[in-house]
């Protein structure tokens, strides 16, 4: 288990007693980010391999295949970006997130607990799917820029534990 902080130390050992050690922990908290379309929704490598370029922007952590979008594009390309593409539309393309592992973290640290509680803290950027994860969890802290003691004061309160807590970062 991967055991970063991505938070203040000195501040979440006001909270708990950190351990890295799972046997010894009552309860996890996995600090993951929004899923990472670091393309932006737009891919070079598929327009020089004769794509339009246009590629979807994922809001889920596991591979993304665009089934249900539309056949063509409401919007025309981009004559700034390249003037021969006239549609948008990137139907049947995948994409996968930059940050999957974020995904393989969260389900791994329920294996590793053993059943006991897990908090996922997403420190968010944009909209996500959880529901790849939400399942497994038994805590969901959607965190928009909000200050390290506000994180910590939600589990503390909820789970009161006095014993140790994992802290996990996938990345």
């Amino acid at each position: 288990m991967r055991t970063d902080y991505p938070v203040n130390r000195d501040l979440a050992e006001e909270y708990f007693d950190l351990t890295d050690d799972s046997e010894e922990a009552e309860a996890a908290i996995v600090f993951i980010t929004s899923p990472d379309s670091d393309t932006g929704g737009y891919s070079i490598e598929d327009r020089w391999t004769g794509g339009n370029g246009y590629i979807p922007i994922t809001l889920q952590y596991g591979t993304y295949k665009a089934v249900h979008a539309r056949a063509h594009s409401i919007a025309a390309g981009d004559p700034v970006v390249d003037s021969l593409v006239t549609d948008r539309s990137y139907r049947g393309k995948e994409v996968t997130p930059a940050n999957t592992r974020d995904l393989t973290t969260v389900l791994d640290t329920r294996t590793v607990m053993r059943g006991k509680p897990i908090i996922v803290v997403v420190n968010a950027s944009k909209p996500l799917v959880v529901s790849e994860f939400e399942p497994e969890v038994d805590g969901l802290v959607i965190r928009f820029g909000v200050s390290d003691q506000a994180v910590f004061r939600y589990p503390y309160r909820s789970f009161r534990t006095d014993g140790a807590v994992a802290g996990t970062i996938s990345g």
